[in-house]
């Protein structure tokens, strides 16, 4: 129990090293708010977080007259930001100078970290640890989704673990060093997902006579060869993911798994194998484990024709060039109307032992990420509360 040790003491958010300070938001960052009046005809571009720690990023730009009544504010560089909508699902990152010139409605407020007093790097990573979700959480009072946003003054009011301000670079560097093996994974992923596209895109989307003759292939519409089941059975309740819990929370998205749920009601179990796809955006994954989901926005498709190997079809769709304009529903109205060429079932099965390769290289990579991701998870946690320390702060 780090409470038994010696250089520990006990405060109002558990106990942290004798050298610790426990601050309120307040006291350690500054709201920043630098409002413009944009001009009709100027063009502006906001900004927007993403959730789960994942960033800021870019909208389109547009004419300060399209903005409408909208207030908005002069982005600050190196400021920590948080999209009180989604706090709670840790939207939160920092601002930097690529971020000059942008700007941002009043649902993202800035933050400056009191200089000396709490590093900014420190402070985003802080609010990416669990414990930092649970606080994000508890400013946020309401239900799930929009009616649950962030509450100012509740978050100014949220106390924080502050080491001293060396101790805060040191552990904002340590991290910083796995953030760059993250980003280098993803970078790898990244390249082999876009050789596999163009590979798969050969194969599947190559002359017929490449692959035999004309008559081993047929053209077919993928409800001929696909049913579908709602997701209502499924659905979770209960937002608050944990590691320790087995059953895991999905979504079509690129984010797959959300989180893990302890619910043990409405547990989706494939026979063989399924293809989660998203209604709305037309993504899809193919799933062999049992699961859960979170949105409504999502059919679980199945084969019904031995005619088809289900992984071909869904590499067939990875390969379909199809990009939804308007954000409605699109697997009844037009998705499955697609049509597709597909060679026999022989044909499909050599074309897939290829691309089973390729899927293997791809997983070995995504294992590694995932690895790298747990182990900074792990020393983030023992970072933050003070059980991992570096000498030159132990030392005073």
């Amino acid at each position: 129990m780090i409470g038994d040790k010696k250089g520990y003491k006990k405060t109002k958010i558990g106990y942290i090293p004798e050298d610790w300070k426990v601050l309120k938001v307040e006291d350690c960052m500054t709201p920043i708010k630098k409002p413009i009046d944009p001009k009709p005809n100027e063009k502006y571009r906001e900004i927007g977080v993403r959730s789960h720690g994942k960033g800021i990023f870019y909208k389109d730009a547009i004419k300060g007259a399209d903005l409408g009544n909208k207030r908005v504010f002069k982005v600050e560089p190196h400021c920590f930001i948080v999209n009180i909508v989604f706090a709670w699902e840790q939207a939160v990152a920092k601002t930097t100078l690529n971020e000059s010139g942008f700007i941002a409605s009043h649902r993202f407020p800035m933050y400056q970290p009191k200089r000396g007093i709490l590093n900014l790097d420190f402070i985003t990573n802080y609010f990416n640890t669990p414990r930092g979700k649970y606080l994000l959480g508890v400013a946020s009072p309401g239900g799930a989704g929009r009616n649950k946003t962030l509450g100012r003054k509740n978050f100014a009011e949220l106390l924080i673990p502050v080491p001293g301000y060396d101790e805060q670079v040191r552990i904002s560097e340590v991290l910083t060093t796995w953030d760059k093996a993250i980003r280098k994974n993803r970078s790898l992923i990244s390249k082999l997902e876009t050789q596999k596209k163009i590979i798969a895109e050969n194969l599947i989307n190559k002359d017929f006579d490449s692959w035999g003759n004309r008559e081993d292939w047929r053209t077919i519409k993928l409800k001929e060869v696909l049913g579908y089941e709602q997701p209502n059975d499924y659905l979770v309740s209960d937002t608050n993911y944990s590691d320790q819990f087995k059953t895991p929370v999905l979504t079509a998205g690129k984010t797959f798994i959300l989180g893990y749920t302890d619910e043990q009601e409405g547990v989706y179990t494939p026979k063989n194998k399924i293809i989660l796809f998203d209604d709305f955006t037309t993504s899809s994954k193919l799933v062999s484990f049992p699961f859960k989901l979170k949105s409504s926005a999502a059919k679980i498709l199945y084969p019904k024709s031995d005619l088809v190997d289900l992984e071909f079809i869904y590499e067939a769709m990875q390969v379909k060039n199809y990009k939804p304009i308007a954000h409605r529903r699109h697997w009844i109205s037009q998705y499955s109307e697609f049509e597709f060429n597909i060679p026999n079932l022989n044909r499909q099965k050599e074309i897939l032992k290829i691309l089973t390769g390729l899927n293997t290289e791809l997983r070995i990579v995504k294992e590694q990420l995932n690895l790298i991701k747990k182990q900074k998870k792990g020393l983030m946690q023992r970072l933050f509360k003070g059980e991992n320390r570096f000498k030159s702060a132990q030392n005073g």
